[in-house]
């Protein structure tokens, strides 16, 4: 029984790692993205005025 628990604590350790991970990558990437366009905006705006 008790391997039974372990095995199946680590698999849902395993699945909530992953999708931590995952929510990480693509946090990172849309942080990257939100900071490019601002600062695409940004300079566009400082280099109009």
């Amino acid at each position: 029984m008790d391997v039974v628990v372990s095995v199946l604590t680590g698999v849902i350790l395993d699945a909530v790692h992953g999708a931590l991970g995952r929510m990480a990558v693509w946090a990172i990437v849309a942080a990257m993205i939100l900071l490019y366009v601002g600062g695409g905006a940004f300079c566009g705006a400082a280099a109009r005025s």
